[in-house]
């Protein structure tokens, strides 16, 4: 972005010179043509600016999802659909896989404005507000239906509301799902005594508490090193989504799938406050709609991908083990105070577990409402 910034601001001095040239010749022939010439670049000048719908907007999205991925496809969309929206008046140039920066910078960079959009894992936000590390913690959500109505819901308003007012980020939609994530094994779990003495990839701590509280021991070891560590015997455990059970080869080095369903999940998709001020009401709209069609793609697909990974799983070998969750579930529950008081945010599972949440029906496959202010 500041290389464009740059290339534009060279290639105006440049046209200023040429103009001044222009009429430092002009005046020494005696020419009448200065003020016709001036004119003429000025109005050049101008062509920046979309005739009636106010100044083109070049704009930047950085994201951590990876290149070849359901969330990078969808980012990509929406990109296409605000250009085709707006008639080429809006344009979006995006930068998937960290490549600006970690997941905590790039939320950083798009609060300053050094890029205008960014997406990541709702969790990630836990750097900026305590309260969305909740929505990682394991077993916290009953399914997805559930944490969707959260982050839909009256809640879900009040946390974007205070993302806003406290650190000047404007939150678009936090509706863009994820995967579930399971446990891979080399050893079959069934009931929450079978993770006893476990030590299993939890790197953060909404799976760590948890995972300790089921008598597991967590240990953080970096991801290029996981295959490694299962396949000597370092861990006999990883808490993963599906896209890296996969992608990472896992089922050459672990026999089990347990399926947990330990975490529900979405995308926040957030854009630099002091950009969506300056833009017109329709300007807001497009971006809006966009977000809402790119985020209804991505949702449809990540699910249908996540068929694909089990039936490939299942035909690389790998035993999809049911587990007794709602054992699992109460003994986590007995430590959520814990998390709660780690992080000051007493009260908040309680109200996330309340009826007006627990008892909707979200159709999270086909919608992804942007966030209604």
């Amino acid at each position: 972005m500041l290389r464009k910034k740059l290339s534009i601001l060279l290639a105006i001095l440049l046209t200023v010179g040429l103009v001044f040239a222009v009429v430092g010749c002009s005046s020494d022939t005696g020419s009448d043509n200065t003020d016709k010439s001036a004119t003429e670049d000025k109005g050049s000048s101008d062509s920046s600016k979309d005739s009636g719908s106010g100044e083109k907007l070049e704009m930047v999205f950085g994201h951590n999802d990876p290149v070849v991925s359901v969330g990078s496809d969808a980012a990509k969309l929406f990109a296409e659909l605000v250009k085709e929206k707006s008639n080429g008046t809006m344009t979006i140039e995006v930068f998937p896989a960290n490549q600006l920066g970690g997941n905590r910078d790039l939320t950083q960079q798009t609060i300053d404005g050094a890029i205008d959009f960014t997406m990541g894992g709702i969790g990630n936000l836990g750097d900026f507000m305590p309260e969305y590390n909740m929505m990682m913690a394991m077993f916290v959500f009953e399914d997805q239906s559930h944490i969707r109505s959260v982050v839909e819901g009256e809640l879900g308003k009040r946390l974007a509301q205070k993302l806003l007012d406290e650190h000047g980020l404007r939150m678009i939609s936090q509706t863009w799902d994820r995967a579930t994530r399971q446990i891979v094994s080399t050893k079959k779990i069934v009931e929450p005594a079978d993770l006893k003495g476990i030590v299993i990839r939890a790197g953060y701590p909404g799976a760590e508490v948890p995972m300790r509280a089921l008598g597991a021991s967590p240990t953080q070891i970096p991801l290029a090193e996981m295959y490694t560590a299962l396949s000597q015997n370092v861990i006999q455990a990883v808490e993963m989504p599906w896209s890296y059970i996969v992608g990472e080869s896992l089922f050459e080095v672990a026999d089990y799938v347990i399926r947990t369903d330990n975490t529900f999940g979405t995308r926040f998709f957030a854009m630099n406050e002091d950009l969506y001020q300056k833009m017109t009401p329709e300007q807001r709209q497009i971006i809006m709609e966009a977000v809402e069609e790119a985020g209804i793609y991505n949702n449809q697909n990540t699910w249908a991908e996540i068929d694909e990974y089990k039936e490939l799983l299942q035909e690389k070998g790998m035993e999809f083990v049911t587990p007794n969750r709602e054992g699992m579930i109460d003994i986590v529950k007995g430590k959520i105070g814990e998390l709660e008081e780690l992080w000051e945010i007493q009260g908040l599972y309680e109200e996330i577990h309340s009826d007006k949440y627990k008892s909707g029906d979200v159709d999270y496959k086909n919608t992804a409402p942007a966030v209604k202010w």
